[in-house]
């Protein structure tokens, strides 16, 4: 969210020949202007900028990888819990069917759960918090635009789930 909302200020510096006439500067940082030189605003602002992109990226990258982490960790638990079952079954079971195939069903079918059911539905919810947050910070500046946002992604996911279920019909 930092990250974004600190391109139009960089590029309004990177534009702007007197900082003086830009709005957006004489609301947002009057007190910070009176403090840095005027040449060295520009340096400022990307050296601001260049930090807020690290740390954007090294939480989205943290983020991503605790999902990853959570996501296996629950597949080790249902594939355990599949072994289990299919261990507790009776002898006569193993004599119908090769324990091989069996095994690798279940190690098959497990795999695709994480990778097909629960990665998908993690990354969901990671992109759901990103969103939630990105609405809040633009509430905070703008109601009207944020509005506006929430009903654009909301009727863009409507779309997007009436066509899935439109693909999902016709392939079942």
């Amino acid at each position: 969210v930092v990250s974004i909302g600190s391109v139009a200020p960089l590029m309004t510096v990177l534009v702007s020949d007197n900082l003086s006439d830009s709005g957006i500067f004489t609301v947002i940082f009057s007190n910070l202007l009176l403090y840095i030189n005027k040449d060295d605003i520009l340096i400022f602002f990307i050296i601001f900028f260049l930090i807020a992109i690290t740390f954007a990226t090294i939480g989205r990258v943290l983020l991503l990888r605790k999902i990853t982490r959570f996501g296996f960790s629950v597949g080790a638990d249902v594939a355990l819990k599949v072994y289990d079952s299919i261990m507790s079954q009776n002898f006569e079971m193993f004599v119908k069917e090769k324990t091989s195939d069996v095994i690798t069903n279940a190690t098959t079918k497990s795999n695709q759960l994480v990778a097909h059911g629960v990665l998908p539905a993690m990354n969901i919810l990671g992109a759901s918090a990103t969103l939630i947050s990105v609405l809040l910070v633009l509430m905070a500046i703008n109601l009207t635009g944020a509005i506006f946002l929430l009903f654009f992604v909301a009727f863009f996911y409507k779309i997007l789930l009436w066509f899935h279920a439109k693909k999902l019909k016709h392939n079942s």
